[in-house]
C-alpha cells in the first residue's frame, strides 16, 4: 500500500476512467466536485503563511487514498513525505 499512496495526481489523470476508480474508490466526476469544494473553500480562507507544498487535487488524492487504506492498517507514518518528495 505504500508506494501506491504516491499517485500524483498528474499521473492519476491518465489513467483509464476504470483504473481512475479503482485507485481513488471514486469516479473523476466525484473526484472533480470534491476538488471543487475545497477550492471554493481555499477561497474563503484568510492568506497567510506560506504556501502548501501539494496543489489541492494531490491534497484531495492523498485523504481519499488514506480513507480507503484506513480499514486495512494505517499508511506509514512517512507516506505524506513520500508523496511530497515524489
Amino acid at each position: 500500500m505504500g508506494l501506491e499512496l504516491a499517485v500524483k495526481f498528474w499521473r492519476a489523470k491518465q489513467l483509464t476512467s476504470r483504473k481512475f476508480k479503482r485507485l481513488t474508490g471514486v469516479s473523476r466526476q466525484t473526484f472533480q466536485e470534491m476538488v471543487g469544494l475545497v477550492k471554493a473553500d481555499e477561497k474563503k480562507k484568510k492568506k497567510s503563511g506560506r504556501r502548501p507544498k501539494l496543489i489541492i487535487e494531490d491534497q484531495v488524492l492523498m485523504v481519499i487514498q488514506y480513507w480507503s487504506g484506513a480499514g486495512d492498517a494505517p499508511p506509514p507514518e512517512n507516506t505524506a513525505l513520500i508523496i511530497i518528495l515524489d
